[in-house]
């Protein structure tokens, strides 16, 4: 108390937050990615795309903004948007399988035909998806 060198009252309201405002960005998110893939569109179509949905938890909310987009009337030119900005997630359903396991393009291909049926193209093969975004 009565420091020379401690901070004016009007200053004070303002050192608790710093060290939460810097720890915030390494804290793990809240929200479980799984979610996702539960609401909306992509949890209406979750019950015959289970094991892709499974294999591949991240593309859920980025399939939800891609159909939502499609859907809000923005049409194929904002799902390619939104593809390319996500590529990684949406390339996790494009892996090929071996011989001892299935790949994740097996377990999705149901899904990527559903939607195809219900108007929205996504690629069906990474190497579709990598020409696709360049």
């Amino acid at each position: 108390l009565g420091a020379p060198d401690a901070p004016a009252p009007s200053a004070a309201p303002s050192a608790p937050d710093a060290p939460a405002a810097s720890a915030a960005p390494t804290e793990p998110p809240t929200v479980d990615p799984e979610r996702y893939c539960k609401i909306g569109m992509v949890g209406e179509l979750r019950q015959m795309a289970l094991s892709c949905l499974k294999a591949c938890p991240g593309v859920c909310r980025s399939l939800g903004h891609a159909l939502r987009s499609f859907f809000g009337g923005r049409g194929q030119a904002a799902v390619r948007e939104v593809v390319c900005r996500y590529q990684t997630d949406f390339a996790c359903m494009l892996t090929l399988g071996d011989e001892q396991h299935a790949g994740n393009l097996d377990l999705c291909r149901g899904l990527l035909q559903k939607t195809l049926s219900l108007g929205p193209r996504f690629p069906t093969s990474a190497l579709e998806l990598s020409q696709g975004c360049t």
